[in-house]
């Protein structure tokens, strides 16, 4: 049965209060830091996958994938790592998250038994994301604005799948490189990808914490500390600088994803 990507969350107009990529051994070094209570009147669970779009970006530097990490109730919003190449503070965004639809999904949709979540701030009067937001809820052929009660919507759709970061690997350095893709993408030292339950070939998301960004390729298996890229990838991410990797998973249940510090090329905790 085939599947189709649509909308499932958005949150409009967010601003970011703080940009960081100087990190604690313990800290999560990479990803996009929100309110808890926003996040649960958009209905996007922690480690839920997010496109981050920033407003008047332009036509080349206008959006970039990552995840989301729950904060506290204090209307800070942090980007992390690569992120924070990305945006700076006081930049507007929007954010969506994604889902997959089979076609008796999309057939409920169209019933407007699936509504997608809207959540809003007044762009002219957010400067902190502590003024009120409206939530508006879309189906199939109607709107609904300025809904207060998000929870009972949010069961109705407790069941459509959602996308989560699944393994994190932090602060590896890039120490070899080669133009040639023939043999790989992004080789990572095999003991750490078994840590984290990477498989050979798996996808991953590679995020730049030196210069932004992120591309997504496939790992390969290397010997202990050896940290590579290969063609494009190579380009990417050079020699000696700092990424972030991670794996995603479909599913309608977060799940806390296993993380690992490194400091280069070893893994030196588990958070």
């Amino acid at each position: 049965m085939k599947e189709i990507i649509f909308k499932r969350s958005a949150i409009h107009n967010l601003v970011i209060t703080d940009c960081k990529n100087t990190f604690k051994q313990d800290e999560i070094a990479e990803g996009l830091v929100i309110p808890k209570d926003i996040l649960r009147k958009s209905d996007i669970l922690p480690w839920e996958q997010v496109i981050v779009t920033k407003i008047n970006g332009n036509n080349w530097i206008n959006r970039i994938k990552t995840f989301v990490i729950e904060g506290e109730d204090d209307g800070k919003v942090e980007a992390r790592g690569s992120l924070s190449k990305f945006l700076k503070k006081g930049d507007l965004t929007c954010l969506i998250t994604r889902t997959l639809l089979n076609e008796k999904e999309v057939v409920l949709y169209k019933q407007n038994k699936f509504p997608i979540f809207d959540l809003g701030f007044d762009p002219d009067k957010n400067k902190d994301n502590l003024i009120e937001s409206r939530l508006d809820i879309e189906y199939g052929n109607k709107k609904i604005r300025d809904v207060k009660d998000s929870e009972t919507l949010a069961r109705d759709r407790k069941e459509i799948k959602r996308l989560f970061v699944s393994s994190l690997i932090l602060g590896l350095k890039i120490n070899k490189t080669h133009p040639d893709c023939l043999q790989g993408s992004a080789e990572l030292p095999g003991n750490i990808m078994t840590k984290v339950s990477v498989e050979k070939y798996q996808s991953v998301s590679v995020y730049n914490s030196s210069k932004g960004g992120v591309a997504d390729t496939y790992a390969v298996p290397m010997p202990p500390k050896v940290v590579m890229t290969t063609g494009a990838m190579a380009q990417f991410a050079k020699k000696g600088e700092i990424v972030n990797v991670a794996t995603y998973v479909i599913g309608t249940k977060g799940v806390a994803p296993v993380i690992i510090s490194t400091n280069g090329s070893e893994a030196i905790k588990k958070l």
